[in-house]
């Protein structure tokens, strides 16, 4: 959608040159600069579509969320979701909060804290289940898991009560 053009379309010929470059050089170095080049030529061809409809954000927002999940216990970053979906940080950040309410690492530390909080509940040592969780030290847990759940990890039973009072995403 809104990425199909046909050569007739370019104002110049550059893109030409470069392709014809790409084809006629030997050095792999040189052939990626040319390529770089060729697609920096595409990108400035044509203006960027600013504003994708509400369903196309919709299915990145759902697509990344998915992802997430499936990843969850993993090292997650930011930049390395959107590194892997195509997208810069301010438009995830943009998407999330337009279609969440919240920006994507938000996102991801409330999905761990909630699953530490159901692991803990099922018996597991918060010693444990920060690691389970995808937290890389127990203290950053900790803070997080106070912070969002108003008690330690060791203290906290199942109570629907603090599930009710706080919002997850």
């Amino acid at each position: 959608k809104f990425n199909l053009y046909s050569h007739k379309e370019f104002s110049d010929k550059n893109w030409q040159y470069y392709l014809n470059c790409i084809c006629k050089e030997t050095n792999p170095i040189r052939q990626q600069v040319y390529l770089m080049t060729l697609l920096f030529e595409l990108s400035d061809a044509f203006p960027l579509i600013k504003e994708q409809n509400a369903s196309d954000q919709t299915n990145n927002v759902l697509m990344i969320t998915h992802y997430i999940e499936r990843h969850l216990t993993e090292s997650l970053s930011v930049e390395g979701i959107c590194d892997r979906f195509f997208i810069s940080e301010t438009q995830l950040t943009r998407q999330f909060k337009k279609v969440l309410g919240t920006t994507a690492s938000e996102y991801i530390l409330s999905k761990r804290l909630l699953r530490a909080y159901n692991l803990i509940n099922e018996g597991v040592k918060p010693t444990v289940a920060y690691l389970q969780c995808g937290f890389k030290d127990y203290s950053s847990f900790y803070r997080a898991y106070k912070k969002k759940f108003g008690r330690s990890p060791k203290n906290c039973s199942a109570d629907a009560a603090i599930l009710e009072r706080i919002e997850f995403p």
